[in-house]
C-alpha cells in the first residue's frame, strides 16, 4: 500500500456512475497536492487539496507510512472560502476496507457540496499514525 494520499472525486452521479480515482502522482503533476512525507509516528505532514470549482463530492484518503501502519485519528481544515461555503462532511474515519478491525491503515473523509465546491477552496488533511 502506498503511503501517499489518494483522492476520489465522484462527479455528478446523474452523469457518472463511478468515481474517478486520482493517484497522487497525477495530482502532483497537475499541481493539486504537494505533501511532504515522513516515516515517523504521530501526526503526518499536512497534505493540501483544492477541489475543482463546481465539484459536488470528494473522497480523500490519507494512508499511514509502512513503518507506522495504524491510523488512529485524522484531521482536516478548510480555508476561509470553505468555512463560508455550504460544505457537508458526510464521513470522517478509518478506511474499513483497508486493514483489519484492529489495525486500520488509512483515514478517509467524504465531503458534499450541494451547490458545487466554490472557487478557491482548499482543504488541509493529516492523519495520526502509530506502530501498534
Amino acid at each position: 500500500m502506498s503511503s501517499q494520499p489518494t483522492v476520489v472525486p465522484t462527479p455528478d452521479r446523474r452523469r457518472w456512475r463511478r468515481g474517478l480515482q486520482v493517484a497522487l502522482p497525477v495530482a502532483l503533476g497537475l499541481g493539486l497536492a504537494s505533501p511532504a512525507w515522513s516515516a515517523s509516528p504521530g501526526w503526518q505532514p499536512i497534505s493540501e487539496f483544492s477541489p475543482a470549482t463546481g465539484q459536488t463530492t470528494l473522497e480523500y484518503t490519507y494512508p499511514c507510512p509502512t513503518a507506522f501502519p495504524i491510523a488512529s485519528s485524522g484531521g482536516f481544515e478548510t480555508n476561509s472560502i470553505g468555512q463560508a461555503s455550504d460544505t457537508v462532511l458526510t464521513a470522517n474515519g478509518p478506511r474499513f476496507d483497508e486493514g483489519t478491525a484492529t489495525a486500520f491503515k488509512a483515514w478517509a473523509w467524504h465531503f458534499f457540496w450541494p451547490n458545487g465546491a466554490p472557487a478557491g477552496i482548499t482543504i488541509q488533511f493529516s492523519v495520526y499514525c502509530k506502530k501498534s
